[in-house]
């Protein structure tokens, strides 16, 4: 419960920060090793997952991918849509990817949870908005995550997209370029 609060507390004050000074957001730009900084946060996430029975997988090349960009950011934006695969995920688990492009990296959070209906799919994104109240009020959550990580994305001249199927899971791809 001392967890949950926290996160709804970092997601509300991250929103109201966002909604009264955007410009607050900009980057502080520095090397940073993609894989590593991935490793890091499922290892960090690794415990939520194993104490719900799920599995937790990084997928990554052998070689360091690199970027110029903004690990604070980055690193807030995993760990919310790695704590969110986990929370709406009853089995299986979840896989992280790191993928190496030619303008841009592409991170993968693969779950196999309950899913988003198609029609909401453009919805996911908004401040406050949630598919069903009833399972966010079980499963907890503040309908600011989302929003917080497509705002993050955006201030490292990335973006987020989502994949998902009521009933199969979701995949959220976030692009951040390699600048």
């Amino acid at each position: 419960n001392a967890r949950h609060l926290a996160r709804m507390t970092d997601e509300i004050l991250s929103s109201a920060r966002l909604e009264a000074q955007p410009d607050a957001i900009a980057s502080k730009w520095e090397p940073i090793d993609v894989t590593a900084l991935a490793r890091v946060v499922v290892n960090a996430v690794e415990p939520l997952a194993v104490s719900r029975g799920l599995f937790i997988r990084l997928e990554t090349p052998d070689a360091p991918i690199r970027a110029m960009t903004e690990g604070t950011k980055l690193h807030q934006i995993l760990f919310n849509l790695l704590g969110n695969g986990i929370r709406f995920t009853d089995a299986g688990g979840v896989i992280v990817r790191v993928l190496d492009g030619e303008r841009h990296i592409r991170l993968e959070i693969e779950d196999t949870g309950i899913g988003i209906a198609r029609e909401h799919l453009d919805r996911v994104f908004e401040r406050f908005w949630q598919a069903d109240q009833t399972l966010t009020r079980r499963r907890g959550g503040s309908g600011l995550g989302l929003m917080v990580c497509r705002a993050l994305a955006e201030s490292i001249g990335g973006r987020i997209e989502v994949e998902s199927e009521l009933g199969r899971g979701s995949v959220f791809r976030v692009y951040i370029p390699r600048v």
